[in-house]
């Protein structure tokens, strides 16, 4: 018996030191691939001739901060995220590029929140401060594009395309019943009549005063979007 446990144990301390081995050598052949491009695309210099146009996909994902994705490779897609605040400088400097002569929005289905909406048509505005053109073109507009697209000179669509305005809403989630299924008690302290955050967990449906900052908060957001719209 114990020389079963003796060549069982070995065997498995075998199999575990391969393991940690072959993905440490996996994941290192992994990273100095995406490293050998990452390092090949900083390497590459852009070259910009004259006339040239500054191409803005709205399709692609738009992070705060850019990412590397090194399982690219693996999944399909590309293998950098860009970020907001590199995007917001490239329009920056296409506005004060002579060579540059405007910019064209391909549009057709963004994910970006309503901030990073905001900032990058704020500097969209900007950019045609400095007289260059701005144009716009999707087979079909969400309420974000359109957001968007809306500080172009021309906006353009597909003849059997669509625009979906919307307008805007608020779903909330509330755990008051399943909590009182479960007979857990969560301990609320909160104080005042607008504190909506632990609404959730204390009421079953949402309380008059929180209606009420909701909808205001509604109404100067979706005003700002219509005067954009206009």
């Amino acid at each position: 018996m114990k020389q079963f446990f003796k060549f069982f144990l070995a065997s498995l301390l075998a199999l575990v030191v391969a393991g940690v081995l072959f993905f440490s050598a996996f994941f290192a052949i992994v990273g100095s691939i995406a490293g050998s491009f990452s390092s090949k695309g900083d390497k590459e210099s852009v070259i910009i001739r004259d006339n040239s146009i500054l191409r803005i996909d709205l399709r692609d994902p738009l992070h705060e901060i850019g990412e590397s994705n090194s399982l690219a490779l693996f999944t399909g897609g590309s293998n950098k995220t860009t970020g907001l605040l590199l995007a917001i400088r490239s329009i920056e400097k296409a506005k004060n590029d002579d060579k540059i002569k405007g910019i064209y929005l391909k549009a057709g289905g963004n994910s970006y929140g309503l901030a990073t909406a905001q900032q990058l048509r704020t500097a969209l505005k900007d950019f045609k401060t400095s007289g260059k053109f701005v144009y716009a073109y999707a087979d079909y507009f969400s309420q974000s594009d359109y957001y968007l697209a809306s500080v172009a000179d021309s906006v353009f669509m597909n003849p059997l395309g669509m625009v979906e305005i919307k307008g805007l809403a608020s779903n909330l989630v509330f755990f008051k019943g399943a909590l009182d299924k479960l007979s857990v008690q969560p301990e609320i302290f909160y104080c005042g009549q607008f504190k909506s955050a632990t609404e959730p967990f204390r009421m079953q449906k949402m309380s008059e005063p929180n209606r009420k900052q909701l909808a205001a908060l509604h109404t100067g957001v979706w005003a700002d979007m219509l005067e954009a719209f206009k």
